[in-house]
């Protein structure tokens, strides 16, 4: 009985990605931008192409004046604390906003 052929293509994927990230260079070099931007949310360096690789909280934080603050979704207790909830990299600014109909805060945008 023959052996099971396997077809590895993982150095003809690497290759791929090797000239796509090649021409994303050339384009950011062209129009004379960054390629990679800087995440208000993580502070972590990201290319705009990339998907996913941060996270932000999925509610609000309660708390912090007489009761110790945290987030309602996770508990954590630094109102800048990582998130708890997968989600892409942004690089607008963000503001931590009070609700004062309820007294809750959240970053704005999320």
């Amino acid at each position: 009985q023959p052996p099971d052929v396997v077809d590895d293509c993982s150095a003809e994927l690497f290759e791929l990605r090797c000239l796509l990230d090649d021409a994303r260079d050339a384009i950011s070099e062209e129009s004379g931008q960054s390629r990679f931007k800087t995440c208000t949310r993580c502070g972590q360096k990201f290319d705009e192409y990339t998907k996913g690789g941060c996270k932000n909280h999925r509610t609000y934080y309660m708390g912090g004046t007489i009761l110790e603050g945290r987030w309602v979704c996770c508990r954590q207790q630094a109102r800048d604390s990582p998130g708890c909830n997968s989600c892409d990299h942004i690089d607008v600014t963000r503001v931590f906003t009070q609700d004062p109909s309820y007294g809750t805060w959240t970053w704005v945008p999320s």
